[in-house]
């Protein structure tokens, strides 16, 4: 599976995974608000990433209708082994990464 030498995964991917494992539970809406991407595009991520086996799909007990993405043990570990700060943050907090380090230097 892409996500087992953990540089498999494209940056959305690695990027999708980060948020759901930094913000998670949260629903494949929360994940396209958080992405700054559109709710089709956060589909496909999702799929990807439980076809991977580093994410699932569980019922949200408030809301029938929606479930909540949490990552898995596999995920999880895939995730902390990036080695890359920015990619553990997610778009938005590769940003936020790269100000900080243009303030800094």
């Amino acid at each position: 599976a892409a996500g087992e030498d953990g540089g498999s995964l494209s940056p959305t991917l690695t990027a999708g995974l980060a948020t759901i494992h930094n913000w998670g539970p949260l629903t494949p809406s929360e994940l396209a608000e958080r992405e700054r991407i559109r709710r089709p595009t956060a589909t496909r991520i999702v799929t990807r990433l439980e076809a991977e086996g580093l994410i699932e799909r569980t019922a949200d007990p408030s809301d029938r209708r929606a479930c909540l993405l949490t990552t898995t043990a596999a995920g999880k570990a895939t995730d902390e082994r990036c080695d890359q700060p920015r990619h553990r943050l997610g778009r938005a907090g590769k940003l936020s990464f790269e100000i900080s380090l243009f303030e800094h230097t």
